[in-house]
């Protein structure tokens, strides 16, 4: 009989339900007979086995010793395993527990640091942690149905990949992520996930995992990748957009028929291009978001041919080069300059297009875009654009309108944009007067600047005369 245990808040998923014995929990557990108590908590448990929350399943261990030590052996309570590696529940004890406890039952195991707290693991103490850990867990990685980590340091991530080597696994979703890139490659050479539906890790990671995973024949499981945070210092390089583009083109081998692609932070080497850029035609979401490097037009290049690609969002992107988005609906946000705007939307061929606090997104690029062509009127950079939605405050109403003015020239006054909608600038009232009569969608909500919005249009515009200074305090840059 395993000792009496104190049920934590991950240890389980209840099944059992008694209203009638919360009062008596509330007011503390107590000791009854032994025969009383087994009799009772059979009846109890076989009535109400069909109900589950957490708040009876501890009402009904509060009854008292004996109804605590019964539920806590239940294996089917012992089917999650939530720890901070550096917070209050990281007891060793507890644990072990967990995986002697759950028997031979499906269990999900998520670590993480704590959140919103300065790191207070060196590299060394949080492996020493992970290295307990993994010594109770190994045993028992078949039973993984889903594994999320999140390390201080990649070095970490880099260890218990070693203990993956070799495996097959019933993971269902694979997350290993870090917040500091320290180490590289993982230490992993084979590995089975014929299960897999959703993987989340760094880019170099995900580079090595596509390396070493043995896809089962006719594999076509997986739905959703997030290639998150992968940034070196120095003399480690930087990630390589032909080999993570290489890793992605592998997805074409298996029988995915449309998948989520996320690609964030990460910094790719300017020096390491494919010579040649494959077909990825199974993506249908695409999201980028704080790159820094060439790697955004050699994505966009890469799924441009996807049939199912519906929505792209892009966000904190800076592209230097021309890098035109494949069709779909466009979401862009927090891009700062006009030219890598530019670089982006230039060759648009989708429709609808929604614009967020772009610094570049001004009068001088409405006037970029107006540009059309000589024989059909059309946009040049976006020829297929109807839906335009904008929240941002640094162009005019007056330039808005003057851009969809050239348009309407070409096109017996009607524009072909059908739907426009603001949350930004001051609305004129010869502008209010032209859109109502020429969109046939068409809102507008002013939007109030705040105080440090104000300051930075400001700061923009004594910038643009030769500058005073900065007006925004250093703590709000």
């Amino acid at each position: 009989m395993y000792p009496p245990l104190t049920l934590p808040s991950w240890t389980c998923r209840p099944r059992c339900y008694s209203r009638s014995l919360i009062g008596r929990a509330e007011t503390g557990r107590s000791e009854c007979p032994a025969t009383t108590s087994a009799s009772s908590f059979q009846s109890v448990y076989h009535f109400h086995e069909a109900q589950t929350t957490m708040s009876t399943m501890r009402a009904l261990a509060m009854v008292c010793r004996r109804w605590l030590d019964v539920l806590a052996m239940r294996p089917e309570y012992w089917e999650q395993l939530k720890i901070n590696i550096d917070g209050p529940t990281f007891i060793p004890a507890a644990i072990e527990t967990f995986f002697v406890a759950s028997r031979d039952n499906p269990i999900e195991v998520t670590v993480y640091p704590r959140e919103f707290e300065p790191c207070t693991l060196t590299a060394a103490q949080e492996r020493d942690r992970w290295a307990l850990i993994m010594r109770h867990m190994a045993p028992h990685l078949g039973r993984l149905s889903r594994l999320s980590v999140t390390a201080y340091f990649r070095s970490t991530i880099v260890f218990i990949s070693q203990f993956l080597d070799g495996a097959t696994l019933t993971l269902e979703e694979l997350e290993l992520d870090s917040r500091q890139t320290d180490d590289s490659p993982l230490q992993i050479s084979t590995l089975c996930l014929p299960d897999i539906e959703s993987l989340h890790t760094d880019a170099e990671s995900f580079v090595n995992f596509m390396d070493a995973i043995e896809w089962p024949s006719g594999s076509g499981t997986l739905g959703k990748i997030d290639i998150t945070r992968y940034r070196p210092e120095s003399p480690l390089p930087a990630a390589s957009p032909a080999r993570l583009i290489a890793a992605l083109d592998k997805l074409n081998g298996l029988r995915v028929s449309r998948y989520i692609l996320s690609i964030t932070n990460v910094k790719f080497d300017p020096n390491d291009l494919p010579s040649d850029t494959p077909s990825l035609r199974s993506v249908a979401l695409l999201t980028l978001e704080e790159l820094e490097g060439p790697f955004v037009p050699i994505i966009c290049d890469a799924t441009r041919s996807s049939v199912h690609l519906e929505d792209i969002h892009i966000k904190k992107c800076e592209t230097p080069t021309y890098s035109p988005l494949p069709p779909g609906n466009l979401h862009i946000s927090d891009i700062p300059s006009g030219p890598s705007l530019l670089h982006l939307l230039q060759g648009f061929q989708g429709t609808d297009i929604i614009l967020y606090d772009c610094q570049g997104f001004d009068d001088w690029f409405l006037g970029v875009l107006s540009a059309r062509n000589q024989t059909d009127g059309r946009f040049q950079a976006c020829p297929n654009l109807q839906n335009l939605e904008l929240r941002d405050y640094r162009f005019s109403a007056s330039a808005l309108r003057r851009m969809c003015q050239c348009e309407a020239r070409y096109d017996n006054t009607q524009t072909r944009i059908k739907s426009i909608s603001v949350y930004g600038p001051k609305l004129d009232d010869e502008s209010s007067a032209w859109f109502e009569s020429h969109v046939e969608d068409f809102s507008w909500e002013e939007r109030e600047l705040s105080e440090l919005e104000r300051l930075r249009k400001l700061q923009e515009l004594l910038s643009s005369m030769g500058g005073l200074g900065s007006l925004i305090p250093a703590t709000q840059m």
